[in-house]
């Protein structure tokens, strides 16, 4: 088992949730992806074994271990592969059914029932800024300030600035310069 403490809190442009800096004993720092009302400088775990008792918010447990109707979040798809479900502010999974031959039921967050391998790893409980989705963007350079840079699209432009360019619609369907269409 690796115990580390929570010391702060992160901000990152390209994702919703936020981010929590780890301490470990040895003098290293990490990020993980926090769960929702995990307190400062509370003791984050990654627990190998699936005996393990007690439970909190951001530990990271094997699949497994955990029982049923437990919200999870940051879901391996391979085991040791690192977290790819279950990632954006305030999503969570539940564990629904521990089936035969190794594997999980569990819900996503868009109510689609998927198989999971119970050796991979999940963090407990929702990601956190869960309030993210009522945000109001204040001025009309803020999207641009977050990375989210404008973009054209080819057949917005004249010919000499991208091969779909330079064309009327005309009630024909776009193509390439190839000849296939596009759309």
């Amino acid at each position: 088992m690796i115990e580390a403490k929570y010391v702060a809190r992160d901000f990152d442009n390209y994702r919703t949730g936020h981010l929590g800096v780890l301490y470990y004993k040895n003098g290293a720092y990490s990020y993980i992806l926090l769960s929702e009302d995990t307190q400062l400088n509370s003791v984050i775990k990654t627990a190998y074994s699936c005996n393990s008792v007690v439970r909190n918010l951001s530990w990271r447990v094997p699949l497994m271990s955990l029982p049923t109707k437990t919200i999870i979040n940051s879901i391996e798809v391979n085991p040791g592969q690192g977290g790819k479900l279950v990632r954006a502010a305030g999503a969570g999974a539940k564990i629904i059914k521990k089936l035969e031959n190794g594997l999980v039921l569990v819900q996503l967050p868009s109510k689609k029932m998927v198989k999971i391998n119970s050796r991979v790893f999940v963090t407990i409980g929702r990601v956190s800024n869960s309030w993210h989705k009522f945000e109001v963007y204040s001025k009309a350079g803020y999207s641009y300030i977050l990375n989210k840079k404008p973009t054209v699209r080819g057949e917005a432009m004249n010919a000499v600035d991208h091969p779909h360019g330079g064309r009327t619609k005309g009630g024909i369907p776009r193509k390439n310069p190839w000849g296939k269409i596009i759309k």
